[in-house]
């Protein structure tokens, strides 16, 4: 990748300077904010884990299509709160597992994972991938009431760049 790479999201240009992950998520709020630095990153519940691309950003309108590919075969997703835990690489981010009866979120993950091959996803980390994929959301910031199902109607991909946050696109699920 080069130091002089940028990308234009919703009209902002973002330099690349450094690896970039991408994430793709369920945005649990009402309403994304999209802007090069996310003062808050939005409650969600990470449907592929921080991955890489073989091109880095040349490859975000392939990753574009794919999203708004998924996003037309898939529907929206209700899911049920259960048991808090702590996760992260010292277990010390508190979260909450969520119940997918549908098993849904389990199929959305599985499709991006076999997507993102398709087009040349350099690296993902499967720390909490595959058959370790395990839907949760957290929430340190305390803003979310756990104990009631809620709707997934959303999936984003948002690019990660050091502390720099930045979203990319969003598509809505449809019944």
């Amino acid at each position: 990748m080069h130091v002089s790479e940028q990308i234009s999201a919703h009209g902002i240009k973002f330099e690349q300077k450094n690896k970039t992950d991408f994430l793709i998520f369920h945005n649990i709020e009402s309403h994304i904010r999209h802007n090069v630095e996310l003062m808050r990153w939005p409650l969600h519940i990470t449907i592929v884990p921080p991955f890489e691309l073989e091109n880095g950003l040349d490859d975000v309108q392939k990753l574009r299509c794919i999203l708004r590919e998924v996003a037309d075969d898939f529907r929206p997703v209700l899911v049920q709160p259960k048991e808090d835990v702590m996760f992260g690489p010292n277990n010390n981010r508190p979260a909450t597992r969520v119940e997918d009866r549908s098993n849904q979120l389990h199929a959305l993950h599985n499709r991006f994972l076999w997507d993102l091959g398709s087009i040349g996803c350099a690296s993902i980390d499967m720390t909490y991938a595959g058959e370790r994929f395990n839907p949760h959301f957290t929430w340190q910031r305390g803003v979310f009431t756990r104990d009631q199902p809620f709707i997934c109607n959303s999936l984003s991909i948002a690019m990660r760049q050091a502390s720099t946050k930045q979203m990319i696109d969003t598509q809505l699920l449809f019944d």
